[in-house]
């Protein structure tokens, strides 16, 4: 897999917008925390289409992410916010066309633009999308800046403190991925290879009954059988839902027979630490502790 490079203070960095809609206010604001990183966010005029809802037409949204991964002054893309549509703005591309590699951060509906890339041997990372930076909590935005900016290049990220559910040890290359889009991905040509992968999920206010069923429909695609691992992260579920959640993840952790845990700081929460994608990493369910590779390569002098 190949790495991006890591950001420099000073950058350009491109904002698209390449799935839903969103708010001209939680956009600035983002913005603003870019800008206060020391880089320089640039968008399009058009980035504020509104097509029902997706954020313009298929075509608008396709042009928008060619250019900002050509473009030679840019040495990141930061997708503005997920919803949905980027499977359709990844198909709208198309697999032929040859896009430079470069740093990619996003989640939720983002997960198909990790997919799109990946089935290219380019490492991407799960993190927050522009719009949901300004709602994240101190240490996810300062995790956040060592990981963009490489501050922690030559050491690995190390997250402890997950709660085992089956215990053992796994290695594996990690897959982070929304549940809903992972799932509606199955059938595609965006379906991400699931053999050997330690897999990390989160999902939205979705109830259990509907996660109990994707799940069920992951355990059936091809290569499942291999995974390495399963780590859950941040479901945002509340009262009798979480109970009966850690039931249904116990039922089929208990099927699976690989090392499982939960707790992992990433998803729609205040909590959304950023992961390469497709990084070696290796997890201790017994002890909680996930070890991933560092997801940028370096560039020269960075800033500490």
């Amino acid at each position: 897999m190949q790495k991006p490079s890591c950001l420099r203070q000073g950058d350009t960095v491109r904002i698209i917008a390449p799935a839903s809609p969103f708010s001209r206010q939680k956009f600035m604001a983002g913005v603003t925390i870019l800008r206060e990183l020391g880089l320089k966010p640039v968008w399009r005029d058009d980035i504020f289409s509104s097509c029902d809802y997706l954020a313009g037409d298929d075509a608008r949204r396709a042009g928008e992410m060619v250019q900002a991964f050509r473009d030679p002054d840019s040495a990141a893309v930061f997708p503005a916010r997920g919803g949905f549509g980027c499977a359709r703005t990844c198909i709208a591309i198309g697999n032929e066309v040859e896009l430079p590699p470069k740093l990619l951060v996003g989640f939720s509906d983002i997960t198909a633009l990790h997919a799109f890339f990946g089935r290219k041997g380019v490492v991407t990372i799960h993190g927050p999308n522009v719009t949901t930076l300004p709602s994240m909590e101190p240490d996810t935005l300062e995790q956040y800046r060592r990981t963009i900016f490489g501050l922690d290049r030559g050491r690995d990220q190390a997250w402890d403190g997950l709660r085992p559910v089956t215990p053992g040890r796994a290695a594996g290359s990690v897959l982070a991925a929304n549940l809903t889009v992972l799932v509606s991905l199955a059938g595609t040509s965006l379906m991400p290879d699931l053999r050997g992968r330690i897999l990390v999920l989160e999902d939205l206010n979705e109830k259990p009954y509907r996660l109990d069923r994707m799940l069920f429909q992951l355990s059936l695609q091809p290569g499942f059988g291999q995974v390495a691992a399963v780590v859950f992260g941040d479901f945002m579920l509340e009262g009798d839902d979480i109970p009966l959640f850690e039931r249904t993840v116990a039922g089929f952790a208990g099927r699976w027979g690989v090392p499982v845990v939960t707790g992992f700081p990433l998803g729609h929460g205040r909590a959304n630490d950023c992961i390469g994608e497709g990084v070696d990493a290796e997890l201790d369910a017994a002890d909680g502790r996930l070890v991933a590779r560092a997801p940028v390569s370096p560039r020269g002098p960075v800033n500490s």
